[in-house]
């Protein structure tokens, strides 16, 4: 019942935004963008299993269309977006996907609303990648999030904003096993100051419930952090934001920790540099609250008008955030690289060439697994459609 009535505000507010946006977009078109590719697919362990280094080819294909209607004060966008992948003689990695990425925009004079609703359906052999570690099954994942906030114009340089949002993890046909369902519900706010065009400063406050659909525990979590944005020059901009954060089980005790978040970024006169670090908390497939460290560095070069790289690369540490739930797992180490060229000589056609590789160690209770490499080669020719104004 408290849950409902202190959501019920939040709707109200919705739905008076969802009727001026409706109003305002009544003189708007609609723009439609479609695009295509096909691809194939070489891979070396693609079940990342320690010590094994079968072989596997597949061909697959995706398409997706981004819908987006503008007037003076709404941004709506719809992306659809659906892919498959068949592999040659080994039919049990077959799979297919479904996404559905979804957001408004409405801006008033001093305040503005957004809002956002996804999803997701696809299989654990990627879903699990650095979560839980369970990637050697195919089986069916589901994932479905919204979130909903207003962000206020208080001055001229100060600022408030808070969010709501809500997300539903799911194991279709999985029910008993180690994965298991959960609801995860957070609500955050924050109070901003920009001291100058370089220089903005903000505290910032969240909370969160995690219900889980295995019959554990469920468990709150919050945090409060101090968030600095600064550009050290027109090239350069540095964002750090820390703070204490706290996580208390039903049947247990409140245990404290720290999150923070570091990242710096550097415009090229062909491209861009980026870097990061951060340690966050966040749900796993095993319906319980865990802790992720992680870090990113990523880099694209323009090196002529049709030819672009890419270089990134990734690593990720994840622990149970309460020691309470130690028997389920331990942690996870996951790492990722690529590099990619895309070559495009029209200006609807592209060809991709990626290459990448990933490690994977799963500790569990009693059990040490050794690291899993996997190696790819992905080759993709893309379609790009010209926008249609409907």
């Amino acid at each position: 019942m408290k849950s409902a009535a202190a959501a019920r505000p939040l709707w109200q507010a919705a739905a008076v935004a969802a009727g001026l946006s409706s109003s305002a977009a009544m003189a708007a078109e609609w723009t439609v963008e479609p695009t295509a590719e096909l691809f194939t697919l070489a891979q070396q362990n693609p079940r990342l299993i320690a010590g094994n280094d079968d072989d596997a080819t597949a061909f697959g294909t995706r398409a997706a269309v981004r819908m987006q209607r503008r007037t003076e004060q709404l941004l709506l966008s719809i992306q659809p977006s659906a892919g498959l992948a068949r592999y040659q003689n080994v039919e049990d990695l077959d799979r297919n996907d479904q996404q559905l990425a979804s957001g408004f925009t409405w801006q008033g004079e001093h305040i503005h609303w957004r809002g956002t609703a996804n999803g997701v359906r696809d299989t654990t052999l990627t879903s699990e990648l650095g979560t839980t570690g369970l990637t050697q099954g195919n089986f069916r994942h589901e994932n479905f999030s919204a979130s909903l906030g207003p962000e206020w114009q208080l001055s001229e340089r100060l600022s408030w904003g808070s969010t709501a949002a809500w997300q539903v993890e799911r194991y279709p046909g999985l029910s008993g096993t180690v994965l298991t369902g959960s609801h995860y519900r957070t609500g955050s706010t924050y109070l901003g100051y920009n001291f100058s065009d370089r220089t903005a400063v903000s505290i910032a406050a969240s909370a969160g419930r995690l219900t889980s659909g295995g019959g554990r525990p469920g468990s709150d979590n919050a945090s409060v952090s101090l968030q600095v944005r600064h550009a050290l020059s027109s090239l350069w901009t540095v964002d750090v934001s820390a703070g204490p954060s706290w996580i208390r089980p039903d049947d247990g005790k409140t245990q404290s920790g720290s999150i923070y978040d570091a990242g710096i970024s550097r415009t090229l006169e062909r491209g861009s540099l980026s870097f990061g670090v951060s340690r966050r908390q966040s749900p796993s497939g095993r319906g319980v609250l865990t802790e992720v460290e992680e870090a990113s560095l990523g880099a694209v070069f323009k090196f002529t008008e049709q030819l672009t790289g890419t270089a990134n690369a990734a690593m990720s540490h994840r622990t149970d955030a309460l020691s309470a739930f130690g028997l389920d797992l331990q942690e996870v180490r996951y790492s990722h690289a690529d590099l990619g060229v895309t070559w495009r000589p029209l200006a609807t056609w592209q060809l991709s060439v990626l290459v990448g590789g990933s490690t994977q160690r799963a500790d569990a209770f009693l059990r040490n697994e050794d690291t899993a490499h996997g190696y790819y080669t992905r080759v993709s020719l893309g379609w790009l459609g010209k926008p249609r104004v409907n």
